[in-house]
């Protein structure tokens, strides 16, 4: 077969590839909006193939059911989120700074997939079993993401070694998802600055003491 046909085959491949990813993605953000907005049991097949203008043939050709949807969706997010938590905690920075950009890009995901991490934390129980097995496994790896960082900083002498490392995660990942619950980026302070006051509140808890005589030292000087 001449190479110009192998390269027309090849594009016109990756095309009806892009356009099937494009397809599962307008279904999946309409699923996960109308989950988030209405509930997953309120929730009819033909109200998000009605949202995102598209046959009932175009949803069951990515999706078994409705519940198949659900479970795509939770996997997605938590795997999308403990790609981006790997990348950061894989810096070779201070503790601390990388315990800031964890926190800041936990309220980045809410405000970007607020939608999303709505159904997960509220629907967790309706997928199938092995399903959620699956995600919390992910959800804990995160958190213990969170708790390396933690260790880190006290083998650095940035954080206190009076403070368990694993009630430490759990305390830091609790306050940052909850917020959920009351973040509107339209209607308070950017996900960058809530994430900033959050994880100063935080790494002041957890410092070492003579790490915080030397910032209360510095900014004594900087009034004088």
């Amino acid at each position: 077969m001449p190479k110009f046909k192998l390269v027309e085959q090849e594009t016109e491949i990756n095309r009806r590839r892009a356009e099937a990813l494009a397809t599962k993605k307008r279904i999946s953000e309409s699923a996960s909006y109308l989950f988030s907005k209405y509930g997953f049991a309120s929730v009819r097949i033909t109200d998000i193939i009605s949202d995102c203008n598209l046959t009932k043939g175009a949803f069951y050709h990515y999706f078994s059911s409705k519940e198949d949807c659900l479970t795509f969706l939770h996997s997605n997010y938590v795997e999308y989120a403990y790609e981006r938590f790997s990348q950061i905690t894989s810096k070779e920075e201070p503790a601390d700074v990388v315990l800031r950009e964890m926190m800041i890009e936990m309220f980045h995901q809410i405000r970007d997939f607020r939608a999303e991490v709505v159904v997960l934390l509220e629907t967790g129980r309706i997928i199938a079993p092995e399903v959620t097995l699956k995600i919390e496994n992910i959800k804990t790896e995160i958190r213990h993401l969170f708790e390396s960082v933690i260790k880190r900083g006290q083998v650095e002498g940035t954080f206190s070694p009076n403070h368990d490392p694993h009630s430490a995660a759990l305390a830091v990942y609790g306050m940052c998802i909850w917020a959920y619950n009351w973040f509107d980026p339209t209607r308070s302070k950017s996900a960058e600055d809530i994430g900033a006051d959050f994880s100063d509140i935080v790494i002041g808890g957890l410092g070492s003491r003579s790490r915080l005589l030397e910032v209360s030292k510095l900014n004594i000087a900087n009034h004088e």
